[in-house]
């Protein structure tokens, strides 16, 4: 069985804004149903799974996924609600021992020199396992590809994941700032594509410059990969955007949902 599993949709720290007013977060507050864990994808085969990024929320991700043997991690960049679930894995939390962490070489180079990470690879909790665009990582009847993609590079360098199964594949970019030259005009023909689905609108953050956090539109996701991919699913929403409430006619990824890759 190869099957790729959503295990969060919202933007990094998977809670509504703090300090925002908008309405869609002020509900989120108020009703905790409307909440959503941090992006996060799990790809299963042969009783194993692979977690693609250590959110905040590794706990209740790595929850449900109950069952199957914990494999290893991998990691799209360097940002918050992707790594910062990897501190949660040490003596305080399960104490993984020698579990392979896949990430670019910039990316590990950020974890060995800042703590906790570096901490947690010299004690032996996380093996770094270097990948680069291109590669193909075969784990368990899955291969994997990552994919160079541009977003705001301060700390590490970004990856989409083409995550191929039995007969069908599948096109994993949770982050990225626009899709000028994008990786839809780069890589096979994917099945299903779980892409940035950020903001819908300019206008979902008063008094704050979106320009500073760039993301690409819904609207701008969803020309880009048109024609692109068998269906085109959102991820990575932002609470601030209204499809967290009411996703219309548009294909939102929900936590559970299950992706079909034989």
């Amino acid at each position: 069985m190869v099957r790729a599993h959503v295990l969060g949709t919202a933007q990094d720290g998977g809670f509504p804004q703090a300090l925002c007013r908008c309405p869609h977060c002020l509900a989120a507050w108020e009703d905790p149903a409307l909440r959503r864990m941090p992006a996060s994808l799990a790809v299963e085969s042969e009783g194993q799974f692979w977690l693609i990024d250590a959110t905040p929320a590794i706990g209740e991700q790595l929850h449900m996924m109950s069952g199957l043997e914990f494999s290893g991690i991998l990691l799209t960049h360097a940002h918050m609600g992707h790594i910062i679930g990897l501190q949660m894995l040490g003596k305080e939390g399960p104490g993984v021992r020698d579990l392979p962490v896949y990430a670019s070489v910039s990316l590990l180079n950020f974890l060995r020199a800042n703590r906790p990470y570096a901490d947690m690879v010299s004690d032996g909790f996380l093996r770094p396992v270097e990948i680069a665009s291109g590669d193909s990582i075969a784990l368990g009847k899955v291969v994997l590809e990552p994919v160079s993609v541009k977003h705001r590079g301060e700390y590490s360098d970004t990856f989409g994941l083409l995550v191929k199964g039995g007969e069908k594949s599948f096109f994993y970019c949770p982050d990225i700032d626009d899709w000028e030259d994008g990786p839809q005009d780069r890589i096979q023909r994917p099945d299903f594509a779980l892409v940035d689905g950020t903001f819908l609108s300019m206008d979902e953050l008063p008094g704050r410059d979106i320009r500073e956090i760039p993301h690409p539109l819904v609207q701008q996701t969803i020309e880009a990969w048109e024609g692109k991919c068998g269906e085109i699913w959102l991820t990575h929403l932002n609470h601030s955007n209204r499809l967290v409430m009411d996703s219309g006619e548009l294909a939102v990824a929900k936590e559970g949902q299950i992706f079909d890759l034989e």
